[in-house]
C-alpha cells in the first residue's frame, strides 16, 4: 500500500544501476563522480546480500508486552483534537513472537497484532526485523521506517551499523509489504487505488503499528525505555515526522530525505513523482481537496507537538522526488532543527551512506561527546521547484 502512496524509493537493481553503470560504461552523471565511495557502497551491498535471503529458524520466544494508550491530547491541541482522536488506541497486554533469523549476529524476526484491522488478515500482523546488541546493560534503541518499494538493503545496512554502535534497532514493515501482502495482491491494490479513505485508513494503521512497536521495544531488558529514537528514510521520513507529532515521546527523531505538505509533493512536476502524481490526482483531482483529506497523515498538521531539540533532518539539494520547498516547510514547522544538505539527488545520497550512518548513529545515540550538529549548507537559491 505504501508503495502506492508515494514512490520514494527504487528497487535494488535500480540503486545498483544508477550508482555503478556510469563508472563501468563511461557515462558521466552528477551522482557518479565519487568512484571510490561507489566502490565502498558496493562492498556494503555485498556484505548485505545474506540479509536479503534471511530465513527463519526455530521459535526463540513468545510472550506479552504492555501496549500504551494513544494519543495524549493537551489544552493546546484543540484545533487538531479530532484528527488526533483518529489515532486513539487502548492500553492492554499484547502477545508477540520472536524468532531467530539464520544469519550471523543477534538478528530476529518479531511479530505482533496490528492495533487496526483491515479486510486482509495477512496485513493485520505487524512484522519487524530486530537487530540486537550483545553488550550487557540497557541501551538507547531505534525504530526504523523504510522507503517505498523494493527490498530494504539500505535500511538493513543502517540497522546493522546502529546495532554495531550499541543501538538495538527495530525495522518495522509497513502495511501491505512483505509478509503483509495478501494472496490476491491485485484485488487489494485495486481497493486502495480506488478509494482515498481506505488508503488513509491504512496509512494510519502504519503509524499505529510503529507506536505499538515502540511499546514492544520498551519491554526489552536490553533497551533503555526512556531513550527510544525514530529514524525514517524517504517515505519512512514522512511517516516518522507525522508520528513524532502524534506520539511525541520519542527520545530523538532522524528524518532522511523527507518533507512536509504531502499534497505539494504529490502534485510536483519532479521526475521521480510522475507515476504517483497520476494515481493521486485521479483520486482527488482538486489539490486543495487532496491537501485537506491528507491532514490526518500530514507531518505539518502535528509538527508543533514535536519537542524542540529532538530532530535531525538529512536532505538532498538536488532531490528529484521531494521538492526542496516541501523540505523547508517541514523544517520551519519543526522549529528549524539541524539539517544536513548533501549535494546530490534522492537516490544519489546512497553514495554518502557511510557518512550519513555515522552522523545519524551519533545523534540517535545521544552520546555526550557527539559533535554539535548545525545546518551544513542550504538549498541553492533561486532553484525552481
Amino acid at each position: 500500500m505504501y508503495a502506492q502512496f508515494i514512490t520514494f524509493g527504487l528497487k535494488p537493481c535500480g540503486y545498483i544501476s544508477k550508482i555503478f553503470a556510469a563508472p563501468i560504461f563511461g557515462k558521466r552523471s552528477e551522482i557518479l563522480k565519487m568512484n571510490r565511495q561507489s566502490f565502498y557502497f558496493l562492498c556494503a551491498l555485498c556484505w548485505l546480500l545474506p540479509a536479503a535471503v534471511m530465513t527463519v529458524g526455530n521459535a526463540e520466544e513468545c510472550g506479552t508486552f504492555t501496549a500504551t494508550a494513544l494519543p495524549r491530547i493537551g489544552p493546546k491541541d484543540s484545533a487538531i483534537k479530532d484528527l488526533l482522536a483518529l489515532y486513539a488506541t487502548p492500553a492492554g497486554e499484547i502477545a508477540y513472537r520472536m524468532e531467530t533469523l539464520a544469519t550471523s549476529g543477534p538478528v530476529f524476526e518479531v511479530s505482533f497484532p496490528s492495533p487496526l484491522n483491515t479486510p486482509h488478515p495477512e496485513n493485520n500482523t505487524v512484522w519487524c526485523r530486530y537487530f540486537g546488541v550483545a553488550a550487557p546493560g540497557r541501551h538507547p534503541a531505534v525504530i526504523m521506517l523504510h522507503h517505498a518499494e523494493g527490498a530494504t538493503l539500505l535500511e538493513d545496512f543502517v540497522a546493522r551499523r546502529l546495532a554495531a554502535d550499541g543501538l538495538p534497532t527495530l525495522l518495522v514493515q509497513f502495511p501491505y509489504y512483505g509478509k503483509r501482502r495478501p494472496p490476491d495482491k491485485v484485488q487489494a491494490d485495486s481497493l486502495r487505488k480506488s478509494d482515498l479513505d481506505v488508503l488513509l485508513t491504512v496509512l494510519r494503521q502504519g503509524l499505529l503499528d510503529v507506536h505499538r512497536a515502540k511499546d514492544w521495544l520498551r519491554s526489552r531488558p536490553e533497551v533503555d525505555p526512556n531513550r527510544i529514537g525514530l529514524l525514517g528514510i524517504s517515505l519512512g521520513a514522512i511517516a516518522a515526522a507525522t508520528l513524532a507529532g502524534v506520539d511525541p515521546d520519542f527520545h530523538r527523531v532522524a528524518l532522511l530525505l523527507g518533507g512536509g505538505d504531502i499534497a505539494g509533493i504529490l502534485s510536483s512536476d519532479l521526475p521521480g513523482m510522475q507515476r504517483t502524481r497520476q494515481q493521486f490526482l485521479h483520486l482527488a483531482p482538486d489539490i486543495e481537496e487532496l491537501r485537506n483529506k491528507l491532514r490526518v497523515v500530514e507531518p505539518l498538521t502535528f509538527a508543533r507537538r514535536v519537542p524542540p531539540g529532538t530532530v535531525l533532518m538529512v536532505n538532498a539539494r538536488k532531490d528529484d522526488h521531494i521538492p526542496v520547498a516541501c523540505t523547508e516547510k517541514l523544517w520551519k514547522a519543526l522549529g528549524e532543527p539541524p539539517i544536513l544538505w548533501y549535494d546530490t539527488t534522492h537516490v544519489g545520497t546512497a553514495i554518502h551512506l557511510f557518512d550519513i550512518a555515522n552522523r545519524v548513529s551519533a545523534f540517535l545515540g545521544g552520546h555526550a561527546d557527539a559533535p554539535a550538529l548545525t545546518t551544513l549548507e542550504g538549498p541553492p537559491s533561486g532553484r525552481k521547484e
